[in-house]
């Protein structure tokens, strides 16, 4: 090796670590009584209290705010050790997070590091909702616990942080199944949106039921450029896992009355795909292709892409 080559990695060690420095520092405390109600939420135990919050503050750039926080996660990877473990956070009052009201606090290989973020910065730039991503140093109770990864809720201050009028947020209820066809809608914010009878959320839940066994209400009521746009920019990215029924979310734009995407845990490498496309649903095969999860739901894919014999281009 060449000089030339030590100068350079050591340069690159060197500005790899000041730029971690950069990284805004973000300080969470609480009670050691709440600590105990979050690591029994983390082991999950049958005896810890009914919904998993507790109340603390944060202080960020020399502002404290008042939080509320629970674990969070399906996966083990969320739940190592407590100092690893993933939150839900809701600030409590008028403040905002860097623009955030809700938001999760994750270690970064949760969303694969910069792949997710990538990937929603992108979908941006298409027009298509999807939430911010950050990083910063995190501090508990006044220890060091590394780098952290801020990934924007599901709320108000995404969509008009998207330009666009707020309306309702679907996802699918997964504890009671994640086939299109089969679900059931869960409504996010619902508090806010008050009674699910009336209004913009009845108008979503009726297209999204509809939609279920009705093909042509796609055609007519969803935003089929948008989900083209998503759709492409997921299946190119491989991540395949953005573009299932449980992951994506399903938001109700009231200007155009039309259902758009939102991009949610697109989870890179969740599967092998080397030779999939979601292209291949078209395709009239005897045996389906190596299509993992995306295979249970046929008819969500053939509600958009269509089917070889009918393709909608």
């Amino acid at each position: 090796y060449e000089l030339r080559d030590y100068t350079e990695y050591f340069s690159n060690l060197i500005g790899s670590t000041i730029s971690s420095k950069k990284l805004d520092r973000v300080d969470i405390s609480f009670s050691f009584k709440d600590k105990q109600k979050l690591e029994c939420d983390r082991q999950r135990k049958s005896n810890c209290t009914k919904d998993g919050w507790v109340r603390s503050s944060m202080n960020w750039r020399g502002e404290k705010y008042k939080i509320k926080l629970r674990a969070k996660g399906d996966r083990d990877l969320h739940r190592k050790s407590f100092n690893e473990m993933s939150f839900k956070v809701d600030i409590r009052g008028n403040k905002r997070f860097n623009g955030l009201e809700e938001f999760s606090i994750q270690l970064p290989v949760i969303r694969n590091y910069t792949i997710e973020a990538f990937v929603a910065n992108t979908l941006q730039k298409e027009k298509i909702v999807s939430p911010r991503h950050f990083y910063v140093r995190l501090f508990i109770n006044g220890e060091y616990v590394g780098v952290r990864h801020i990934e924007e809720g599901f709320s108000r201050e995404l969509i008009e942080y998207s330009k666009k009028r707020y309306g309702p947020i679907f996802s699918l209820e997964e504890t009671l199944g994640d086939v299109y066809e089969n679900a059931t809608f869960d409504l996010h914010d619902r508090r806010k949106w008050g009674d699910l009878n009336i209004g913009l959320p009845a108008q979503a839940l009726s297209i999204l039921n509809a939609s279920k066994s009705n093909h042509q209400i796609f055609d007519k009521y969803f935003d089929k450029k948008k989900w083209a746009t998503y759709m492409a920019m997921l299946d190119v990215t491989k991540l395949f896992h953005g573009t299932v029924p449980k992951s994506v979310k399903f938001y109700l734009n009231p200007t155009t009355g039309l259902i758009e995407p939102i991009f949610f845990d697109g989870h890179y490498g969740a599967g092998i795909f080397d030779n999939y496309h979601l292209s291949d649903i078209l395709n009239n095969y005897k045996e389906p292709p190596d299509c993992r999860w995306t295979c249970p739901n046929l008819y969500f894919y053939q509600m958009m892409f269509g089917t070889g014999d009918k393709v909608k281009k």
